[in-house]
């Protein structure tokens, strides 16, 4: 039987196990931003600006195919499964929260990539980047139509 000590023992090791994890990237990030401001490449640094410019981009443009046609499959799984609306709508938040985090991974890259570099033409790829994050919001129009269920049960 779980007692009230054991759950604060198990919040307080995720609490640790969280606090570190956001440690060890604090520290992964500031060393591969010492890395590269100290490191003499071969090739120039407008060179270099320009590889992980397009390198991020190219990811974007990779991720976001990858995160599309997942949720498109996955909606259409839900769609055809015999389970309540409740079940299909939890389903259905959990694919968009998926693509979400799919999307945001690589505009982390390039804000990554900006600070490295400075290559501002990299914010603007975020802020178009951004813009799918707006036009992929639910609406009950959407999920009515991708879950193939009429509006009223949506709501």
């Amino acid at each position: 039987h779980a007692t009230a000590a054991h759950f604060k023992c198990k919040g307080i090791i995720c609490h640790a196990f969280f606090t570190v994890y956001r440690a060890d990237h604090v520290c992964w990030y500031c060393s591969v931003s010492y890395f590269l401001k100290s490191f003499n490449p071969a090739i120039s640094r407008e060179d270099l600006v320009i590889l992980m410019g397009s390198c991020s981009i190219g990811f974007a443009v990779a991720m976001g195919i990858v995160a599309f046609a997942m949720f498109k499959k996955k909606v259409e799984k839900i769609s055809l499964s015999d389970g309540s609306i409740s079940e299909k709508l939890a389903a259905y938040r959990a694919s968009t929260i998926i693509r979400w985090a799919m999307l945001e991974l690589p505009a982390l890259f390039m804000i990554i990539f900006f600070l490295l570099t400075g290559y501002y033409m990299l914010l603007v790829g975020v802020a178009v980047w951004f813009l799918l994050f707006y036009f992929t919001k639910p609406t009950i129009a959407k999920v009515a139509q991708e879950l193939r269920i009429s509006e009223e049960e949506v709501m």
